[in-house]
Parts: C-alpha cells; sequence; structure tokens
C-alpha cells in the first residue's frame, strides 16, 4: 500500500508541476521516501536506481546512473 501511495503521490505533483525544478524535486522526494520504506531486503539499490531513471527519464530528464 505504501509502495501504491508513493506513486499517486509521484504523479500527483508531476502533473501539476509547474517548472522543471518542481518535477526534479518530487521525484528526488519520492526517491528518499522510497528508501525508507526497505521493501526488499536485497535489491532495493537496484529497484530505487530503476525507479528514479524511469522517472527521470519520462520527465525529459538525463539519467543519473547508467
Amino acid at each position: 500500500m505504501l509502495i501504491s501511495q508513493l506513486v499517486d503521490n509521484l504523479n500527483y505533483r508531476l502533473e501539476y508541476a509547474e517548472t522543471n525544478e518542481d518535477k526534479l524535486t518530487a521525484i528526488l522526494d519520492t526517491h528518499v521516501q522510497f528508501e525508507r520504506v526497505h521493501l526488499l531486503a536485497d535489491g532495493n539499490g537496484r529497484t530505487e536506481r530503476m525507479m528514479i531513471n524511469y522517472s527521470l527519464l519520462k520527465e525529459g530528464f538525463p539519467s543519473l546512473i547508467a
């Protein structure tokens, strides 16, 4: 349920973001919140990197990690 809320919140913030800075802040905030959930015992790092890069690329930003 927490992951669903994180994704819904991110989508809402991205939809109503007025600037690229607002979008980037929303993506980075969500990344930090996801780290706190610790959903997976092993693989959180890979999952987090995939999620942040997907969000960045979707919004027209370059990926952080290749």
